[in-house]
């Protein structure tokens, strides 16, 4: 009967102590999930060259062709292009019709969500992150 008892506060004195000792451990500081660029009015860069241009967000190819990435190509089949959203509208067509639509002569800001808190007002469809664009 002894056995099992000392066993029972051994685990209990273990689970203790780990706690603790996580309550001692330094934080890690967060990366910001949320990255604009202001963009000057007027300008007349590409939509592509000016999304290089924001920190965490990969550009593969140029022009209308290009691949997008705000988090990586993490996924086999699944496609894993982020969410445009244009003047607080969603853009569905991808980077294609966004590379048609968008003025970047009158281009104000781009602004990248990456955090699932942010993202998630624009619901699964914002989970491979989210660009905003203002013009």
């Amino acid at each position: 009967m002894k056995q099992p008892v000392f066993y029972l506060l051994l685990g209990a004195m273990a689970l203790f102590m780990s706690c603790k000792a996580l309550k001692n451990m330094p934080e890690a500081e967060a990366a910001p999930e949320q990255v604009s660029l202001a963009v000057e009015p007027g300008n007349s860069i590409p939509l592509d060259v000016q999304l290089q241009k924001v920190p965490g967000i990969t550009v593969q190819g140029e022009g209308a062709n290009a691949r997008i990435r705000v988090r990586g190509s993490a996924s086999f089949l699944g496609d894993s292009e982020p969410l445009f959203v244009v003047n607080g509208v969603p853009v569905y067509g991808g980077f294609r019709d966004v590379f048609s639509m968008v003025n970047t002569a009158q281009l104000k800001s781009i602004n990248v969500l990456r955090n699932p808190s942010d993202t998630g007002i624009y619901g699964t469809r914002g989970a491979n992150g989210v660009v905003e664009i203002k013009y």
